[in-house]
Parts: C-alpha cells; structure tokens; sequence
C-alpha cells in the first residue's frame, strides 16, 4: 500500500444468534470491503462524454446551452456583459467532398485545438454541429468587442490542414451577439449570433459582423416559413439512401435508411439548418407526410424483397397526432410491402419529451411497423428503461461508437446495452462506421447491423 485514498463499497453482515436469551446479542460480523476506483472512474467518464462532442472533445450543444443560460442569468444582474461568437466555416463542404470525411474531420479537430489555446479559463466552447462552433467568453469591456472578433476571424483564418503532403487553407465567418441586461432568451441570443454570422457571410466570408438591433431575425425567420411552406407545396425534396448490412456478413444488404433533403436549384440546404426551422414552425409532420408517401411510391415501382426494410425518421409530432397514425398505415399500403418492412426512427432525446410514449409506440407496433430508437444511450432514462421499451431495434449513438479503440468504459458500456437488448430481442445498430478499425469493434462488441460510409455512402433514392 502506496497511503493513497481509494473509493471503497462497505457492506456488512450480521451472524446468527448466540444460546443466550437476548435476542439482539449477535456472534458477530462479517464485513467485506470492495475497491470501487474502476467503476467510479467509468462514471466520471461517461459523464464527461454525455457533455463533449465526440470529435473534438469540446462542449456538446446541450451542455453549452445550460451554461449559457446560467451567464444569462448573470449578466442580467451585472454590469460587465458578455459576448457570444457563432462561427460557422467557409466552404467546408469542398473539402469534405474532395478530400473525404477524415480530412474533414481532422480539420475540425485542429481547429478546436486552436480555440481550445485561444480560451481564457472563463470562456466556454461548443462544437453545436457539423461546422459550426461557439464562443462564450464572458466579462468583456465594450472597447473590446471588436479586437476579440477580430482576433478569432485571424485564427480561423491561419488554421491549415495538412493533407497528404498538401497544405489546405479554410476561413471562417463570425456573428457576434453581446450579452448584457437586454439580453433576450438563450435561443433568442443563438439566433441573433446566427443571423449576424449570415451577415457576415453575406458581406463575402473571412468577415465578422456584430447583431444589432436593427437586425430583424424575425424576419429572417418568416423567409424560412414561406421557403419550407412553399417547398413542401411543390415537394422541392429528395430522399436519398444508405445501406445497413449484416454485422456478421457485411456484403449482405438487409435495408436502407432515409434521408429527406430540401433542394433549392442545383443547391441541397444543410440538413440541420431546414429541419431545425421545420421544427421551430411546426412543419415536420408534413415534411415526414411527403417523405412517406415518396418512399411508398418508389417501392411500388420497384421490386422488394419481402424480407427488404426501410428505416425512415419521424419527428415527434406524428407521435402526438393520434389520428395520422391511421393515415401512416394508408400511405404505406401504396408501397405494396408490409409494414414490418418499415421501420420508424425516434430520435432518443426527442421521445422524452411526450410523456405518453409508451402507449404511442405500442400503438404503432400494434399496426405492425417497427420502431427504433436513434441517438440511443445518451440519456440515463433510456438506459434504465430499454428493459420495458416497446421497441424493435436501437441504433447507437456515435459517442459511444467513435474511437473504441482507446477508450474502456465506452467499450464496456456498448457491451452492457448490446447484453440487455439480446437479452429482449432488441437489435442494435452502429452508424456512422468510417473505417476498418471501428467495424471489427464493432462487431466484436456484439453488435446486429451496421452503417456508414466505410462500406457505403448516401445515393438518390428519388
């Protein structure tokens, strides 16, 4: 023994009764001590994974968004405000395309290594999506607003990627929104830093722009709901497809996931920039109407195997619209499969939230689709409850798939729930697989199907 303190779990056991006639005199007992160091570094480790984005280690959207609500909360009773930085990349998607996802990637990696130097210990840095990053950097004198944005526009500016002995340069646009007493909601002030990064991007990228409040977001915000409502009027999306395979045989094709894409002209819109606003105006059900009715089309003109599926993702408003599970079941019929060659994706964070899922699920299972739950495992409540989900299948969340390799409790935890859902016959899926080395963990851990673009990318479906 080194004197060092360690975690310990205590428990003790009394022993039986002596001849004597006290009843509450005991023999004795037995009491075991176990080292707990390995569990209880498990837990601080998925904790900490459950906060940061896998890839580059930086704060995760949902646990920026606490943070930033809490330095709401504050410069609203100070007098030193705060400045928020939304930075989005210029032209990422060349070299995503050009060089492969692994550049892109490492990229996105060197990058959040700079920001991550650049931070003083106060501020705070979120990865919220694709490439798009924040910066909360709080207690900012107003003389040093534009110094500060000028300084991070420099460092997206002198961040290179060396590829195969090239060297790639890639700028980057930023919007900045102060954080002071008048300060609006958290998804106010993430709007109005967005729009100004637009701005800022309109104005010829490699620039910065500061939200004022001349600046009308709400605006901004109609143009999208005459954009989504008059593209749904003249179905203005596409639906492209990637293939799942066999974990065991990956030259076996068993199905295909979903995708919809919004087309303006020769353009496709991001998709988590289109389905964010659909969602903000309550257009997703139609959206998931259109895709639907789409994919049934397609497979009737199309000959299926009949053991074939498709896995499409629906949002949480067909869950609560009792009455559209009925019109779900119609428009499936025109595909002329069955309807347990369907299968309905719910994302894991957003089930939660309808408090009736249960029965909901229940009801589509009843009408014989199945049901998979995607982005599963980031959230206690679905790891306490996979036992009792009225569920077909789950598709794992890339925190836990990416970089197996190097990390235990990740590996582990992947063990523990691909057990549990064997053990209810709930099959697991891995997506996102983007190489050799994390298939054949993957498919050491147990795991049923998987999906990426290590075996395969996405195609135009219709």
């Amino acid at each position: 023994a080194d004197g060092s303190l360690f975690p310990v779990e205590c428990s003790v056991t009394l022993l039986g009764q002596d001849k004597s006639d006290n009843p509450m005199k005991k023999e004795g007992s037995v009491v075991v001590f176990r080292d707990i160091s390995e569990q209880k570094t498990l837990e601080k480790n998925w904790q900490w994974q459950l906060a940061h984005d896998h890839l580059t280690g930086l704060l995760n959207r949902n646990a920026f968004e606490e943070i930033l609500e809490r330095e709401l909360g504050r410069v609203k009773r100070s007098r030193e405000p705060s400045l928020l930085l939304f930075i989005d990349l210029d032209r990422f998607k060349v070299i995503n395309d050009e060089l492969g996802h692994a550049a892109g990637d490492q990229l996105l990696i060197n990058l959040a290594k700079q920001l991550t130097k650049r931070a003083r210990s106060s501020d705070h840095i979120s990865r919220l999506s694709g490439d798009e990053f924040v910066v909360l950097l709080s207690n900012v004198a107003s003389e040093e607003f534009s110094d500060l944005a000028e300084n991070y526009r420099v460092l997206l500016e002198e961040n290179v990627l060396n590829w195969k002995d090239k060297e790639y340069k890639i700028t980057g646009s930023i919007g900045v929104a102060v954080l002071d007493r008048n300060a609006g909601t958290l998804i106010e002030m993430l709007a109005r830093a967005d729009f100004a990064c637009q701005k800022a991007k309109q104005k010829g990228r490699n620039q910065w722009a500061i939200y004022n409040q001349d600046d009308d977001v709400k605006t901004q915000q109609g143009n999208w709901y005459q954009r989504l409502k008059s593209a749904i009027m003249n179905n203005n999306f596409s639906i492209f497809q990637q293939p799942i395979f066999d974990a065991n045989d990956v030259e076996r094709q068993l199905g295909s996931e979903c995708f919809i894409r919004l087309q303006e002209g020769t353009t496709f819109i991001a998709p988590p920039l289109f389905i964010s606003n659909a969602k903000r105006f309550g257009l997703m059900i139609d959206i998931d109407r259109l895709m639907l009715k789409s994919l049934a089309e397609h497979c009737r003109e199309q000959q299926f195997d009949e053991q074939y599926w498709f896995a499409v993702n629906l949002s949480i408003d067909v869950l609560m619209e009792r009455s559209y599970k009925t019109e779900l079941s119609e428009t499936w019929k025109i595909s002329g499969l069955h309807c347990s060659q369907l299968i309905l994706e719910i994302a894991e964070e957003e089930l939660f939230k309808f408090p009736d899922w249960p029965r909901a699920l229940s009801e589509l299972r009843e009408q014989g689709f199945k049901i998979a739950i995607d982005h599963f495992g980031m959230s206690t409540q679905a790891l306490l409850n996979l036992q009792e989900m009225p569920i077909d299948m789950i598709k794992l969340d890339t925190v836990l798939t990416r970089n197996l390799g190097s990390n235990l409790a990740r590996c582990n935890l992947i063990d523990a729930i691909v057990s549990t859902a064997r053990q209810n016959k709930i099959k697991t899926v891995a997506s996102h697989v983007e190489s050799a080395e994390e298939l054949d963990l993957l498919h050491a851990r147990g795991v049923n199907f998987i999906q990426g673009f290590h075996l395969a990318k996405l195609t135009k479906l219709t």
